[in-house]
Protein backbone atom coordinates (compact mmCIF):
# COMPACT_ATOMS: atom_id res chain seq x y z
CA UNK A 1 0.00 0.00 0.00
CA UNK A 2 1.46 3.67 -0.64
CA UNK A 3 2.34 5.89 2.02
CA UNK A 4 1.18 9.22 2.19
CA UNK A 5 3.91 10.97 2.74
CA UNK A 6 2.78 14.57 3.17
CA UNK A 7 1.94 13.25 6.73
CA UNK A 8 4.59 10.95 7.70
CA UNK A 9 8.33 12.13 9.11
CA UNK A 10 11.53 12.32 6.61
CA UNK A 11 13.42 8.78 7.44
CA UNK A 12 15.88 9.77 4.99
CA UNK A 13 18.52 10.58 7.10
CA UNK A 14 18.33 7.01 8.27
CA UNK A 15 19.21 5.74 4.97
CA UNK A 16 22.75 5.47 3.09
CA UNK A 17 20.81 6.69 0.01
CA UNK A 18 17.64 7.77 -1.61
CA UNK A 19 17.30 4.45 -3.30
CA UNK A 20 17.50 2.73 -0.35
CA UNK A 21 14.92 4.88 1.16
CA UNK A 22 12.58 4.72 -1.52
CA UNK A 23 12.87 0.68 -1.59
CA UNK A 24 11.47 0.59 1.52
CA UNK A 25 9.52 3.02 2.90
CA UNK A 26 6.88 3.53 0.12
CA UNK A 27 5.28 0.18 1.61
CA UNK A 28 3.70 -0.53 4.43
CA UNK A 29 1.15 -3.11 5.01
CA UNK A 30 0.21 -2.68 8.41
CA UNK A 31 1.84 -0.23 11.29
CA UNK A 32 0.60 -2.24 14.12
CA UNK A 33 4.11 -3.59 13.64
CA UNK A 34 5.28 -0.19 14.51
CA UNK A 35 3.63 -0.09 17.29
CA UNK A 36 4.99 -3.17 18.59
CA UNK A 37 8.56 -2.34 17.97
CA UNK A 38 8.17 1.01 20.30
CA UNK A 39 6.38 -0.73 23.03
CA UNK A 40 9.75 -3.07 22.90
CA UNK A 41 11.96 0.14 22.60
CA UNK A 42 10.79 1.19 25.94
CA UNK A 43 10.92 -2.06 28.28
CA UNK A 44 14.95 -3.19 27.34
CA UNK A 45 16.84 -3.78 29.84
CA UNK A 46 19.55 -0.85 28.92
CA UNK A 47 23.06 -0.73 30.45
CA UNK A 48 23.98 2.02 33.08
CA UNK A 49 26.12 4.01 30.34
CA UNK A 50 23.18 4.10 27.80
CA UNK A 51 20.43 6.45 27.97
CA UNK A 52 17.37 6.54 25.30
CA UNK A 53 15.01 9.29 24.28
CA UNK A 54 12.51 9.72 22.25
CA UNK A 55 12.81 12.93 20.08
CA UNK A 56 9.46 12.37 18.75
CA UNK A 57 6.95 9.54 18.23
CA UNK A 58 8.69 7.35 16.12
CA UNK A 59 12.28 8.49 16.18
CA UNK A 60 15.20 8.78 19.21
CA UNK A 61 18.61 8.62 20.29
CA UNK A 62 20.77 6.11 22.45
CA UNK A 63 23.57 7.32 24.28
CA UNK A 64 27.05 5.06 24.43
CA UNK A 65 30.17 5.83 25.70
CA UNK A 66 32.07 6.38 22.08
CA UNK A 67 28.18 6.84 20.28
CA UNK A 68 25.36 8.29 19.59
CA UNK A 69 22.70 5.96 17.69
CA UNK A 70 20.01 7.52 16.17
CA UNK A 71 16.82 5.39 15.20
CA UNK A 72 13.90 5.40 14.15
CA UNK A 73 10.73 2.86 13.79
CA UNK A 74 9.42 2.99 10.42
CA UNK A 75 5.70 2.44 9.30
CA UNK A 76 6.21 -1.20 8.54
CA UNK A 77 7.65 -1.66 11.75
CA UNK A 78 11.62 -2.03 10.56
CA UNK A 79 14.25 -0.44 13.51
CA UNK A 80 16.33 1.82 10.83
CA UNK A 81 19.52 3.65 12.61
CA UNK A 82 23.19 5.15 12.15
CA UNK A 83 25.85 5.98 14.59
CA UNK A 84 27.96 9.00 15.15
CA UNK A 85 31.15 9.12 16.77
CA UNK A 86 31.32 11.32 19.52
CA UNK A 87 34.84 12.41 19.37
CA UNK A 88 35.07 12.65 14.93
CA UNK A 89 31.45 13.67 14.56
CA UNK A 90 31.07 11.27 11.94
CA UNK A 91 28.14 9.31 10.36
CA UNK A 92 28.49 5.49 9.79
CA UNK A 93 26.77 2.08 10.56
CA UNK A 94 23.75 2.56 8.52
CA UNK A 95 21.53 -0.53 9.42
CA UNK A 96 18.28 -1.93 9.26
CA UNK A 97 16.95 -4.56 11.79
CA UNK A 98 13.72 -6.32 10.98
CA UNK A 99 12.73 -8.75 13.60
CA UNK A 100 12.73 -8.19 17.42
CA UNK A 101 15.05 -10.57 18.12
CA UNK A 102 17.58 -8.93 15.90
CA UNK A 103 17.10 -5.42 17.12
CA UNK A 104 17.73 -6.95 20.53
CA UNK A 105 21.23 -8.26 19.22
CA UNK A 106 22.02 -5.24 17.36
CA UNK A 107 21.54 -2.90 20.47
CA UNK A 108 23.14 -5.58 22.57
CA UNK A 109 26.04 -5.51 19.83
CA UNK A 110 26.19 -1.70 20.64
CA UNK A 111 26.64 -1.95 24.18
CA UNK A 112 22.91 -0.50 24.80
CA UNK A 113 21.63 -3.42 26.67
CA UNK A 114 22.67 -5.69 28.73
CA UNK A 115 24.72 -8.72 27.83
CA UNK A 116 24.70 -12.36 28.29
CA UNK A 117 20.88 -13.36 28.33
CA UNK A 118 19.28 -13.90 24.73
CA UNK A 119 15.90 -12.24 23.33
CA UNK A 120 13.88 -15.48 24.60
CA UNK A 121 15.34 -15.09 28.14
CA UNK A 122 14.26 -11.30 28.20
CA UNK A 123 11.04 -12.47 27.31
CA UNK A 124 10.54 -14.66 29.68
CA UNK A 125 12.19 -12.90 32.28
CA UNK A 126 9.82 -9.91 31.04
CA UNK A 127 6.46 -12.40 31.28
CA UNK A 128 7.56 -13.47 34.76
CA UNK A 129 8.33 -9.48 36.20
CA UNK A 130 5.01 -8.45 35.02
CA UNK A 131 2.39 -11.38 36.37
CA UNK A 132 1.77 -9.09 39.99
CA UNK A 133 1.39 -5.67 39.22
CA UNK A 134 -1.57 -4.86 42.18
CA UNK A 135 -1.16 -4.96 45.39
CA UNK A 136 -2.85 -8.12 47.35
CA UNK A 137 -5.97 -7.00 49.48
CA UNK A 138 -5.60 -10.24 51.65
CA UNK A 139 -2.49 -11.44 53.91
CA UNK A 140 -2.20 -15.45 53.04
CA UNK A 141 -0.26 -18.27 53.57
CA UNK A 142 0.35 -21.17 50.81
CA UNK A 143 -0.25 -24.78 51.89
CA UNK A 144 0.17 -25.92 47.76
CA UNK A 145 -0.51 -25.00 44.44
CA UNK A 146 -2.52 -26.94 41.58
CA UNK A 147 -3.47 -26.63 38.38
CA UNK A 148 -7.10 -28.76 36.86
CA UNK A 149 -5.95 -28.94 33.16
CA UNK A 150 -7.75 -29.27 30.37
CA UNK A 151 -6.58 -30.34 26.89
CA UNK A 152 -8.19 -30.30 23.36
CA UNK A 153 -6.59 -31.13 19.91
CA UNK A 154 -6.25 -28.76 17.22
CA UNK A 155 -7.14 -31.19 14.39
CA UNK A 156 -5.90 -29.42 11.62
CA UNK A 157 -2.25 -28.76 13.18
CA UNK A 158 -2.24 -31.35 15.47
CA UNK A 159 -1.12 -29.25 18.27
CA UNK A 160 -2.16 -29.85 22.02
CA UNK A 161 -4.31 -26.55 23.11
CA UNK A 162 -4.60 -26.22 26.58
CA UNK A 163 -6.30 -24.41 29.75
CA UNK A 164 -5.81 -24.89 33.56
CA UNK A 165 -7.46 -23.41 36.24
CA UNK A 166 -4.89 -22.20 39.42
CA UNK A 167 -5.91 -23.08 42.20
CA UNK A 168 -4.60 -22.68 45.73
CA UNK A 169 -5.04 -24.36 49.28
CA UNK A 170 -4.66 -21.33 51.44
CA UNK A 171 -4.94 -19.99 55.13
CA UNK A 172 -6.30 -16.70 55.47
CA UNK A 173 -5.84 -14.22 57.87
CA UNK A 174 -8.64 -11.73 58.32
CA UNK A 175 -9.29 -9.05 60.55
CA UNK A 176 -12.59 -11.10 62.29
CA UNK A 177 -10.91 -14.46 62.36
CA UNK A 178 -7.06 -14.35 61.76
CA UNK A 179 -7.19 -18.13 62.43
CA UNK A 180 -9.46 -19.12 60.01
CA UNK A 181 -8.47 -21.52 57.80
CA UNK A 182 -9.46 -23.26 53.74
CA UNK A 183 -9.92 -26.79 53.55
CA UNK A 184 -11.04 -26.41 49.58
CA UNK A 185 -8.87 -25.19 47.25
CA UNK A 186 -9.37 -21.45 46.11
CA UNK A 187 -9.30 -20.71 42.03
CA UNK A 188 -6.59 -17.37 42.25
CA UNK A 189 -6.08 -17.35 38.49
CA UNK A 190 -6.12 -19.57 34.85
CA UNK A 191 -3.75 -20.00 32.20
CA UNK A 192 -3.32 -21.08 28.76
CA UNK A 193 -0.87 -22.95 26.32
CA UNK A 194 -0.15 -25.19 23.31
CA UNK A 195 1.89 -28.17 23.07
CA UNK A 196 4.17 -29.10 19.99
CA UNK A 197 6.06 -31.95 18.52
CA UNK A 198 8.67 -30.94 16.32
CA UNK A 199 9.41 -34.63 15.42
CA UNK A 200 6.47 -34.98 13.42
CA UNK A 201 6.65 -31.94 11.43
CA UNK A 202 9.10 -29.13 9.99
CA UNK A 203 10.29 -25.88 11.23
CA UNK A 204 8.18 -24.50 8.74
CA UNK A 205 5.24 -26.33 9.50
CA UNK A 206 5.69 -25.31 12.83
CA UNK A 207 5.94 -22.06 12.04
CA UNK A 208 2.62 -22.09 9.78
CA UNK A 209 0.35 -23.84 12.97
CA UNK A 210 1.93 -20.87 15.15
CA UNK A 211 1.21 -18.17 12.60
CA UNK A 212 -2.57 -19.31 11.75
CA UNK A 213 -3.25 -19.41 15.64
CA UNK A 214 -2.39 -15.45 16.33
CA UNK A 215 0.56 -12.93 15.49
CA UNK A 216 1.84 -13.26 18.96
CA UNK A 217 1.87 -16.94 18.47
CA UNK A 218 3.59 -16.19 15.06
CA UNK A 219 6.45 -14.15 16.26
CA UNK A 220 7.06 -16.58 19.86
CA UNK A 221 7.63 -19.26 17.44
CA UNK A 222 9.33 -17.26 14.84
CA UNK A 223 12.22 -16.53 17.95
CA UNK A 224 11.80 -19.95 19.36
CA UNK A 225 12.54 -21.64 15.88
CA UNK A 226 15.99 -19.18 15.63
CA UNK A 227 17.01 -19.79 19.36
CA UNK A 228 16.70 -23.58 19.21
CA UNK A 229 17.19 -24.98 16.01
CA UNK A 230 18.87 -27.83 16.52
CA UNK A 231 17.28 -29.21 19.73
CA UNK A 232 14.08 -28.66 17.35
CA UNK A 233 15.77 -30.84 14.67
CA UNK A 234 15.92 -33.83 17.45
CA UNK A 235 12.36 -33.80 17.94
CA UNK A 236 11.57 -32.29 20.95
CA UNK A 237 8.04 -31.49 22.30
CA UNK A 238 7.84 -28.02 23.97
CA UNK A 239 5.60 -25.80 25.31
CA UNK A 240 4.40 -22.03 24.76
CA UNK A 241 2.57 -20.09 27.15
CA UNK A 242 -0.25 -17.78 25.77
CA UNK A 243 -1.26 -16.13 29.25
CA UNK A 244 -1.63 -16.31 32.28
CA UNK A 245 -4.03 -14.45 34.75
CA UNK A 246 -3.82 -13.82 38.76
CA UNK A 247 -6.61 -12.67 40.15
CA UNK A 248 -6.59 -9.19 41.27
CA UNK A 249 -6.82 -10.11 45.55
CA UNK A 250 -3.99 -12.14 45.34
CA UNK A 251 -1.26 -11.07 43.41
CA UNK A 252 2.09 -10.13 44.57
CA UNK A 253 2.26 -13.34 46.43
CA UNK A 254 4.95 -15.20 43.60
CA UNK A 255 1.71 -16.92 42.51
CA UNK A 256 2.06 -16.98 39.35
CA UNK A 257 5.66 -17.76 39.40
CA UNK A 258 4.91 -21.13 41.28
CA UNK A 259 1.73 -21.80 38.53
CA UNK A 260 4.75 -21.93 36.00
CA UNK A 261 7.01 -24.23 37.81
CA UNK A 262 3.60 -26.30 38.77
CA UNK A 263 3.31 -26.26 35.04
CA UNK A 264 6.20 -26.88 33.87
CA UNK A 265 6.52 -30.10 36.02
CA UNK A 266 2.87 -31.21 34.99
CA UNK A 267 2.75 -30.56 31.79
CA UNK A 268 1.61 -33.58 29.56
CA UNK A 269 4.59 -34.43 27.66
Amino acid sequence: MSKDESNSPDYMQYFKNKEEHDKIIHFVVDNKQQENTLKLLKILPLTSNSKLVFTDETRGVIELKDYTLHFAVIPNGDFVYYTKNKKTGRNANYSRAVLDRVIFQYLQKWGAITSGESYLEFLTNRLIETISIENSTIQFDLDYLTLDIGLSMNLEFDVLEGAATIECFLKESWDNDPQKEIDEPVEVGSLYFKIYNSSEYSQYYLWHAADASSGDDHVLMSNFIDEYEKEIQWGIKFLTLGRIQIDKEYRRAGLGKQALSELKNSAPF
